[in-house]
């Protein structure tokens, strides 16, 4: 008897086994190249702070700090920001009165990133809401008279006042560009950290206080970034 003969088939030749493992090799190492993995969003989180500088007294800015959340797919990046800058004080000109800004900037982002490796650089342009604080206190500076404190605290509008603090709403347009360097925390880059740096220029419109009259106050801000990027 011819045994042979009487084996079940495995219903699979060998030809045909070859050409299955070659499909499924060349699918599993398409889906890890470059190109495959452009086509998937990257995620992004961080936290930034470093300082702005305004060219009105006194400075709104000064040192800042806050974070930013966005996806990138196909190199167009979408997200969120807030920064709060600490501010300074100082003395506008022609006022006996010293002036304390601070201000918070919440808005979106929208721009378009390159990558290349571990480094990628996006232009971006930047729009919301902004919230300033000023705080108005009659000048210390040495020899200031009595009838001067009493002219700053008419200019402050509180006559016996030692400080009025007032807020305002505004608008900020600001375009801006800023640059990471990544490396991995998970293996095949699913998981990585970055550092970077972020560079804008903060365009205020509609910023008016009650109590004091103040500049437009436009500035440039510089801010390390250090977050994670999936």
């Amino acid at each position: 008897m011819n045994t042979a003969c009487n084996r079940p088939s495995s219903g699979l030749t060998l030809p045909a086994s070859v050409a299955l493992l070659c499909a499924v090799g060349f699918a599993s190492g398409a889906l890890n190249t470059p190109s495959a993995k452009a086509l998937l969003p990257d995620f992004y989180v961080e936290g930034h702070g470093g300082y702005g500088q305004s060219d009105d007294e006194p400075n709104p800015y000064g040192t800042g700090f806050g974070g930013r959340a966005g996806v990138t797919l196909l190199g167009m990046y979408l997200g969120g920001a807030a920064t709060y800058y600490l501010g300074d004080t100082g003395t506008p000109s022609g006022l006996d009165i010293a002036i304390e800004q601070k201000i918070l900037q919440l808005g979106g982002e929208f721009g378009y990133e390159l990558g290349l490796g571990p480094v990628a650089v996006r232009g971006y342009l930047g729009a919301g809401l902004v919230q300033s604080e000023a705080t108005t206190t009659p000048s210390t500076e040495a020899g200031m008279a009595a009838e001067e404190v009493a002219m700053a605290e008419l200019e402050m509008g509180a006559p016996g006042a030692s400080a009025v603090t007032s807020t305002a709403d505004a608008y900020f347009v600001a375009p801006g560009v800023n640059g990471l360097f990544a490396f991995d925390l998970m293996p095949g880059g699913l998981l990585e950290m970055f550092v970077g740096l972020d560079v804008s220029y903060n365009l205020i419109f509609g910023l008016d206080f009650d109590d004091v009259e103040l500049e437009t106050s436009n500035g440039m801000s510089v801010l390390g970034r250090l977050g994670l990027r999936i």
